[in-house]
């Protein structure tokens, strides 16, 4: 089998699969596709990019099955500035509140190393969402600092989210590189990311489209990935079922107290115990206790 026709027997493994993100984003050998990114996203002076760390570059088989946030990617520039950008698929009702632990994290680490505050670099979090974080407009990335509306001033910039929602990107391109990003992570096949490769020739997002390809191709990378694939598929059993045994376990205890309910109710009305217990299913010495 040639080469090609090897790229189109494999599986399409999403962009937004965080060990697929690592894998592109989190290793040194990539930090030029790293910086097409953060460039593309947030506004930074360029000096900023012209020494780019990335903060536990390796990814070690351990990781397949620790917390997500073991995959993340984590970057210092030039000056300190930190940097955690990290996909999440799955919807939480506690996501902002993670995102913001994360946050105070950061700052709070730079803290317990200098044990001085004039220390603390700013620190940035990036977000991509497979789902809409944010259901009340239809705007694709948004920016938050900490900013007083009443006198139209931001606090001293120590922290800044930003947020990509991959539903809401709109179809019609805007003109940045961010929404060219955006359709990088919303592929849904190999086809798809030659085209964008193709549409913007100019950006490091031809270069991802490249490495991901050759991924494809490597058989460490598939036993990793697939291992990834496979713990996904055990932790949404485990959820599924320890959900289900709840339920099961709610709708006995729910029944106990009804037919507890109606033993009450019967023995006030002056029924024996023998007749309660036929009727309820209860032991005698249950009802006696009543």
């Amino acid at each position: 089998m040639d080469e090609a026709s090897k790229s189109e027997s494999i599986d399409f493994w999403p962009l937004t699969m965080d060990i697929v993100f690592k894998l592109i984003f989190g290793v040194a050998k990539n930090v030029a596709i790293l910086i097409g990114f953060l460039k593309a996203v947030l506004d930074l002076p360029a000096e900023e990019f012209e020494a780019i760390e990335i903060i536990d570059p390796h990814l070690l088989r351990a990781h397949i099955d620790d917390k997500l946030g073991i995959l993340d990617v984590k970057v210092k520039t030039k000056n300190g500035i930190k940097i955690n950008v990290e996909i999440q698929v799955q919807p939480r009702s506690d996501f902002p509140k993670r995102v913001s632990f994360y946050q105070a994290k950061m700052i709070g680490e730079q803290v317990s190393k200098s044990g001085r505050y004039s220390d603390i670099q700013k620190v940035v979090s990036i977000i991509i969402t497979d789902f809409k974080l944010f259901q009340d407009d239809g705007h694709y990335y948004s920016r938050f600092t900490m900013y007083d509306p009443a006198n139209g001033r931001e606090f001293p910039k120590t922290q800044e989210i930003h947020v990509l929602e991959l539903p809401k990107l709109p179809e019609t391109e805007d003109g940045t590189e961010r929404w060219a990003w955006s359709k990088f992570f919303k592929a849904k096949d190999m086809e798809e990311l030659k085209m964008i490769a193709e549409k913007f020739p100019a950006t490091e997002i031809k270069q991802a489209v490249a490495r991901y390809a050759e991924l494809t191709q490597d058989e460490k990378t598939r036993m990793l990935i697939e291992a990834r694939q496979i713990y996904e598929v055990d932790r949404r059993q485990e959820r599924d079922f320890a959900e289900a045994r709840g339920e099961a376990r709610g709708e006995v205890k729910g029944q106990e107290k009804e037919r507890l309910g109606i033993a009450k109710k019967l023995l006030l009305a002056g029924d024996s115990p023998e007749k309660i217990s036929q009727v309820t299913g209860l032991d005698i010495e249950t009802i006696r206790k009543l």
